[in-house]
């Protein structure tokens, strides 16, 4: 609808709402040309004007909550890379920290097999305690015994 025929239902509406003369009316001069009434047509041309400014306004609601949206995924994919990053790093930062422990864990259990085997194979030739200042010894706990030894053998 353009401006000028918004202009025109604004002033018909203000003669009929104030109940002036009709003569300075448009809709009546275009309902004289149409063999129509000016009120039908001053109120369809009111529906007209009513539902396209619903319809405009849908239109631009529909626009920002579609930029709203996009802004959104943007925000999440941003959001969701920094999750994963940030996963990651705690995944290293944890490996890092439990590298060393793990490790030792592992080289007392391979001692402390080993020396379970040994026993097992050498039952008669070899006691429990020289077994274990051994074991105690590969494991570092023991520090006493293997620096007699390395003095023992020089």
């Amino acid at each position: 609808m353009t401006d000028t025929e918004i202009k025109n239902i604004l002033h018909a509406l203000n003669i009929c709402t104030n109940k002036e003369v009709c003569d300075n009316c448009p809709y009546l001069k275009i309902a004289d040309t149409m063999n129509g009434y000016c009120v039908d047509m001053l109120q369809k041309s009111c529906l007209q004007l009513i539902t396209e400014q619903q319809v405009e306004n849908a239109i631009q609601n529909l626009d920002h909550i579609t930029k709203e949206l996009e802004t959104a995924k943007r925000e999440n994919k941003i959001l969701s890379k920094n999750a994963d990053t940030a996963f990651q790093d705690g995944l290293n930062e944890a490996r890092d920290l439990y590298k060393k422990e793990v490790a030792d864990e592992i080289k007392s259990e391979v001692y402390i097999e080993f020396a379970e085997r040994f026993k097992e194979i050498y039952e008669d030739d070899v006691t429990d305690s020289v077994i274990d200042n051994l074991l105690a010894e590969m494991e570092g706990k023991n520090e006493r015994n293997t620096l007699q030894r390395q003095g023992d053998k020089s």
